[in-house]
């Protein structure tokens, strides 16, 4: 191959690789924009603010980072797998 073609397929690929990133940033500013609007439209819905509260709780139990020590911590995620490995592997 010689040096133009080189050159040549450098320049394209720079190219390319400027207009991916440009996709990924409108992707991103996309996303966030519909995470505000969706925000919005939940204040605007009258929404209680304890509602997104509950929300996180209840994920945080799915996945087994709640308080179970009961001293207002969170579990960390190592906690969490260690306890699942304990009740998986007591059978």
């Amino acid at each position: 191959m010689s040096e133009a073609e080189k050159e040549a397929m450098r320049a394209a690929m720079a190219g390319d690789a400027a207009s991916h990133a440009q996709a990924r940033e409108d992707l991103a500013g996309r996303s966030v924009r519909e995470a505000e609007r969706e925000a919005a439209m939940a204040r605007a819905a009258g929404a209680h603010p304890r509602q997104a509260a509950f929300l996180d709780a209840a994920q945080r139990r799915a996945f087994g980072a709640d308080d179970p020590r009961g001293d207002g911590r969170e579990a960390s995620l190592g906690d969490a797998l260690g306890r699942r490995r304990f009740y998986s592997q007591r059978g």
